[in-house]
Formats: C-alpha cells, structure tokens, sequence
C-alpha cells in the first residue's frame, strides 16, 4: 500500500519507506513546484518497489515513458503535465541485504528546441 500523506501528493511512496530528510532537498517558486529531490529508505523487495511505482504513478496522472535495470538499480522515467519524474530504486547500500532506497526526481521538462527565426533576404 502507499503512504498515507507523501512528501508530494501526487508521487506515491510505498508505506514501509520513511523519508530521510538529510539526503533530500526541493525548491518552490510561489505555489510552482520548481525541483524536488527526495529520498526514502525501507524493507522492501526492489523489483516489489519497481512493481509498486508502475502500478501507482499512472494512478496519479505520471504517465510510464521508460523503465531500465542495470547493475541492481531500476530507474523509472515519468511525465506528467510540464514535469518529469524519475524514479530509481537501489540497494542502500553496496552489495545484497539492508534496506531499499527510492530517490524521486522532479524537474521541469525541457522546452522542445525552438526554431531558429527565419533571415529575411536582403
């Protein structure tokens, strides 16, 4: 199940994982939410987790746009609105055993490029 009341409202965080106030940090312009990183640690499976942030984002408007693994870590990408989300889930610590970490991302999502005004022929 998800947290009852997550740092952000519409990233669920599975209930199990607390937040760790000193690897976090976000930034807000007025009521904009401007760039959030914040991490959690629990006792969960990480492909459990990786399952869990599939399931629930969508549930929030994130829509999936790519999920990897690689070395152990599963990495989600997520966008919603002007926004995207990215999602990794990891080992706490190097090696097997001891607690999952969830780092959650949100950043503005980059302005397609704009083209380049048209020279008038002199």
């Amino acid at each position: 199940p998800a947290a009852t009341a997550p740092r952000e409202a519409d990233v669920p965080v599975p209930s199990a994982f607390r937040f760790f106030e000193e690897g976090s940090e976000d930034f807000r312009s007025g009521r904009r939410r401007v760039y959030v990183r914040h991490r959690y640690f629990g006792p969960a499976d990480k492909q459990a987790v990786r399952a869990f942030f599939e399931r629930e984002m969508p549930l929030a408007r994130w829509r999936l746009v790519d999920s990897a693994a690689l070395d152990g870590r599963y990495t989600l990408r997520f966008e919603k609105d002007a926004e995207v989300c990215l999602v990794t889930v990891s080992d706490a610590a190097r090696g097997r055993g001891g607690p999952t970490m969830i780092d959650v991302r949100i950043t503005p999502r980059e302005a397609p490029d704009t083209p380049t005004a048209r020279k008038t022929p002199p």
